[in-house]
Order: C-alpha cells, then structure tokens, then sequence
C-alpha cells in the first residue's frame, strides 16, 4: 500500500486527512451537500474509474475543457440545489466540437444560470448495468451502507439492500444476489466474485470519507449511477452531504437523498 493508505485505497487509520478543501452549499429540508465536481475529487484518492472531467465556469474555459477530455463529451450543470438534473433538462450529452460546445454552454446559462458546468468524458452505457452505493453515518455501527439499482429511478426501484461493516466482498456478493438485478450482472459479468470486490473496495472509500473527522464532516457520500461493465465498474456520478449544526452525533440523513443517477457521461437518465 502507498504512504498513508490501507490497502483497498483507504486513508491508513490515524493517518492524515488530505482531504481538498469543501465548499458546502444549503440544498434545503436542513441538509447541506456537496457537488458533484467535489464529490468526485474526493473519489480520486481511492483509484477509482472515472470519466476526464474539468470544471468550467466560461465557454472558453468549456470548450478547452471539452478539448482534454475527448469527443464527444457530456455537459452537466454543477447545482448540488436540483435533484435529477437529466430530468430537469440540465444535462447535454453527445457534445462534439467547438459550436456544440459554446451551445450547449449557452443553453445551461440561459435555462438555468449556470455558475459551473462538469465538461466529462462520455462513457458507452451500452451493455452494462447501472448501481447506486451509498454509505451514511450511524450512531450504532459507525457507518451503513446502500446497495442496489441506479439511476434516475433508483428511489422508485425498491430494489435496494443495506449493509452494515466489515464492507467486504462476501457481504457484498450476498447483497447483490438479493438484487432483482442480479440476472443481469452475472450475465456482465459471470465472475461476481470479481465483481463483489471492486464494489467492496468503493463502498470501503465511502465509508472512510464519512468516518473522516476532517472539517466539515461527511454524512453521506453516494455514488448514482455506478456503471458495470465486462471489464469495470465506472463511478458516473457522486454527491455528498455535510454535518449541520443538528448533525451532533454525525448520523446521516438515510438513503433517500443523493447524486442524480444522471450519468456523467451520458448514461439512461440523459438519453431521454
């Protein structure tokens, strides 16, 4: 394992926090959340797959952005404030070229006074299997865990189990086979025990987020959707909430909030 790491990609216990700085934002019911962009630069400590993405806050700054991570690529807004942006018409996939580009940028200032927009590779959802995990603070075991179908429907889905630590590959095989699911994740990927650890070593990353005692604390940390392809699982999407002032015991606020399941890079909720 690197410095300062356990193996899996988790911070070392008592080691460091080398956690970037938050920029926390109110989103309403009393909860504040961290975006997705955020969000997605503290999975990158754990080795994760992850689409290229930069942050933009200019069509020029867009369109050097598009340039780096490739053609075509994906346009999102950056509002932790609106739930299922795909929905709400805040996502612009298959963006190829310069005018594509300054449109599509045009278009999410216009609609929705756009500040920052996640200029992100577009990843081939074809062929494999949206998940949502989750990990939430508890006052009883330290953390809890979400498993089950993303998307932008994954709160309608019902098909979700919990977990409670040790995060490891066999309690994960055993979520997933009580999946509705399943079928088709073994039909991707024939090998679940494969499969079954690299979704133990992210759930693992998540859960050290929320136990990290850096400022301001993590509650929550979702990612939504988790692509699962023959070869990998991709992290498309990811969101965060932060301990408020009522927040004393650091329980989180349950599994019902959380990223958009809108695909980063174009997955089903952006395709229509």
């Amino acid at each position: 394992a690197a410095p300062g790491r356990a193996p899996g990609g988790a911070p070392a216990p008592g080691g460091p926090s080398t956690r970037p700085t938050l920029v926390p934002r109110e989103v309403g019911d009393g909860r504040t959340a961290v975006d997705e962009a955020q969000t997605m630069a503290l999975l990158e400590r754990f080795a994760l797959a992850m689409p290229r993405r930069h942050l933009a806050h200019s069509a020029d700054e867009a369109v050097r952005a598009a340039e780096r991570v490739g053609r075509p690529c994906v346009l999102k807004l950056v509002e932790p404030l609106l739930p299922h942006r795909a929905k709400a018409g805040a996502v612009r996939v298959g963006v190829d070229g310069e005018e594509a580009v300054r449109a599509a940028w045009a278009d999410l200032v216009r609609e929705h006074g756009a500040r920052g927009v996640l200029v992100a590779e577009q990843i081939d959802v074809d062929g494999g299997e949206e998940l949502i995990a989750g990990v939430v603070a508890d006052p009883v075991f330290g953390t809890r865990a979400l498993l089950g179908s993303g998307g932008v429907d994954a709160e309608d889905a019902d098909d979700a189990r919990t977990l409670v630590p040790p995060y490891d590959a066999r309690s994960v095989r055993h979520a997933l086979d009580g999946l509705h699911v399943a079928a088709r994740l073994r039909r991707i990927r024939p090998e679940t025990g494969a499969l079954a650890e690299e979704l133990a070593r992210i759930i693992g990353g998540l859960a050290s987020l929320v136990e990290d005692t850096a400022s301001p604390r993590l509650t929550e940390v979702e990612c939504n959707p988790l692509l699962v392809r023959a070869g990998d699982t991709v992290v498309l999407d990811a969101l965060a909430f932060v301990a408020t002032d009522g927040d004393g015991d650091g329980s989180g606020g349950g599994d019902d909030g959380g990223a958009d399941g809108d695909g980063a890079n174009g997955g089903r909720g952006d395709a229509g």
